[in-house]
């Protein structure tokens, strides 16, 4: 199930998935973006069964953390055979389960400066040059990164880190409002400078808020072209680019701000 994702930019590497976990008839939050640092840094994210998911997210780790002599992209073979070989030992003997147990997988890596993005469709790898998506609510998300990612609208030279990691957050949204099984939280981790960063939780939550936000302007903004007849056309096109402005501002005080704080505890 799940909606996990990548982003490739031209300085950075951002990986997300929501947290929503199901076993039968049990629901409940979980991180499903594993990263390490150690010459580079890598995460690994997916969709698929949980215990083969978490297995198999440990394996491609580990293949990245023994090759430390490998570039990026020669990393791509010892990826593609880890996933074969974990198919043909786990996924395919255990075909006659009901259900039968899967795995999607999204890696991102970053060595001495060089990205690769990569994503599965079972035991098929396949690199990804802009964006990755897998998962139920790998439509909906994808359908977001392909509108705004293109290279005919935009100049992708200029999508940072930080929209990135915005994006990732708002095209995990829309797949947790639009599609069951994809839900709860957000987990989106940078690859940057050769670290693994995750994003702050509760700053993924106030993004979420803002992003409700920006759901109904997008009916204010349908309001007005479909030219609804306001008192006041020219007041009304105001207000709306006011609107626009405020969100804007308030994503953008968001920028390395942090929320952390001690975990509940009685002691």
């Amino acid at each position: 199930m799940t909606i996990a994702l990548g982003i490739l930019t031209k300085d950075a590497v951002v990986v997300g998935a929501d947290t929503e976990q199901g076993w039968s008839y049990l629901k409940t939050s979980g991180t499903k973006v594993l990263a390490a640092d150690g010459r580079g840094a890598i995460a690994v994210t997916g969709s698929g069964t949980s215990g083969y998911l978490q297995s198999l997210s440990q394996e491609l780790k580990s293949v990245f953390l023994a090759n430390s002599t490998l570039t990026a992209k020669e990393l791509e073979v010892p990826f593609k055979d880890c996933l074969a070989t974990f198919f043909q030992l786990h996924i395919f003997p255990a075909v006659a389960l009901s259900p039968p147990p899967y795995c999607d997988v999204v890696i991102g890596i970053e060595r001495n400066g060089e990205r690769r993005l990569w994503a599965s469709t079972n035991e098929v790898l396949r690199e990804c040059d802009q964006y990755g998506v897998v998962g139920f609510g790998a439509e909906y998300a994808e359908g977001t990164l392909k509108k705004f990612l293109d290279p005919n609208v935009i100049d992708l030279n200029k999508v940072d880190v930080v929209i990135a990691q915005r994006l990732a957050a708002y095209a995990i949204f829309i797949a947790k409002e639009s599609v069951k099984h994809c839900g709860m939280g957000t987990d989106i981790v940078s690859l940057e400078g050769g670290k693994a960063t995750p994003i702050d939780a509760g700053v993924l939550q106030i993004l979420e808020y803002h992003f409700n936000s920006f759901l109904n302007l997008q009916f204010l903004g349908l309001q007005y072209a479909v030219g609804y007849p306001f008192k006041n056309d020219k007041k009304a096109l105001e207000a709306l680019t006011r609107y626009f402005k405020s969100l804007q501002s308030s994503v953008g005080r968001l920028r390395g701000i942090t929320t952390s704080s001690k975990p509940w505890s009685l002691e």
